[in-house]
């Protein structure tokens, strides 16, 4: 995302007639990453029996194309792991905490299963 000088971008909705319905600036880089976060967190980490595959499936979508291999393999050890088992799993973050300087996030969370 290029920011041209300094500049948040706006989002400005518009209806069927091209006239504005609503304009707004977008949140900072790092809410976004943020909440980005821990969406991802939802997806990853909070899973029953019933809906661990689409869970994981959607946690598939927040991961970069270099990594996906060694996250499919993770979830397919999990699956096969909790297969047969009542297992379900269920996170809490604590703290999310996101710097875009370094492109890092830093998540503290304690984790049931």
């Amino acid at each position: 995302m290029i920011i041209l000088a300094g500049r948040q971008p706006t989002i400005v909705a518009l209806d069927s007639g091209s006239s504005v319905v609503n304009q707004q600036s977008t949140t900072s880089l790092q809410a976004d990453a943020e909440r980005t976060a821990r969406r991802y967190l939802e997806f990853r980490y909070t899973w029953n029996p019933v809906n661990q595959a689409a869970q994981l499936a959607f946690a598939n979508k927040f991961i970069a194309p270099q990594s996906l291999k060694a996250f499919e393999k993770t979830s397919f050890d999990l699956v096969t792991f909790s297969k047969g088992k009542n297992v379900a799993q269920r996170v809490y973050p604590i703290s999310v905490v996101a710097n875009p300087k370094v492109s890092r996030v830093e998540v503290m969370a304690d984790r049931f299963t």
